[in-house]
């Protein structure tokens, strides 16, 4: 497997549609990480900032967080429309759409992201991505699913390694994926000991033909807070 690279194609919108612009190279075709330029329903606040400099942060911060979330696998992205709001003199919060195509996979799937754009910096702090779901009908679930339990089981502890913390899975579905990938959302419950419990979302990636998970998030039902709240909280 190779990493996912990091060279990107602009699609530039034009009256009706859009021309994508890549560069000519001898080179081996390597996947690409294709950005379009973005809608911004805040347009004030898209103006006053600057779009260009908006979408250009959100890209980087997208890409960056799907290398750290498929980390073996080559990735490519279409970034969609954005929508911002600002919510401080200095925080401006984006709520994006997109689509990515992984690896030996011939379908796109649909993203939607959330993040933070800060302006005095122009950079977008690390984004919260979820796969949206698309599946129509019923789908087997991977017969995997005691790793996708113990890999949050592990992430948690990573997470809150000052502290004893046991995670149990609850009901997970199918909510989209491919001929190869297939997308699961599910809950449980993280258990702190004394400190208490906290629901938990996940949502997993399975490779049938690698039969393994290659993507596992979650997030604790205390930190489904806003975008503000949560750059707020990191700084």
């Amino acid at each position: 497997m190779t990493r996912m690279t990091l060279a990107f194609a602009v699609l530039l919108s034009c009256g009706l549609g859009a021309t994508a612009i890549a560069s000519q190279s001898s080179a081996p075709a390597s996947p690409t990480v294709i950005v379009a330029k973005s809608l911004h329903r805040d347009a004030g606040t898209a103006a006053a900032v600057g779009v260009q400099a908006i979408n250009d942060a959100a890209a980087a911060a997208v890409i960056g967080t799907l290398q750290s979330q498929f980390p073996e696998h080559d990735v490519e992205l279409k970034l969609g429309a954005i929508q911002s709001k600002r919510v401080s003199l200095r925080d401006i919060e984006l709520n994006g759409a997109g689509q990515i195509r992984l690896e030996g996979s011939a379908a796109w799937m649909p993203i939607r992201f959330v993040a933070l754009f800060d302006s005095d910096t122009r950079t977008v702090g690390s984004p919260s991505i979820t796969i949206t779901p698309t599946a129509t009908a019923a789908a087997a679930l991977p017969i995997d699913i005691a790793r996708l339990d113990a890999a949050v089981d592990r992430k948690l502890g990573a997470e809150f390694a000052s502290q004893p913390v046991t995670f149990d899975l609850g009901a997970v579905s199918v909510v989209g994926g491919d001929a190869r990938y297939t997308v699961v959302d599910g809950n449980g419950t993280a258990d702190f000991g004394a400190e208490g419990q906290a629901d938990v979302t996940v949502q997993g990636v399975y490779d049938r033909t690698a039969q393994r998970w290659v993507k596992v998030d979650y997030e604790l039902g205390s930190q489904q807070a806003s975008a503000f709240e949560r750059a707020v909280a990191a700084r």
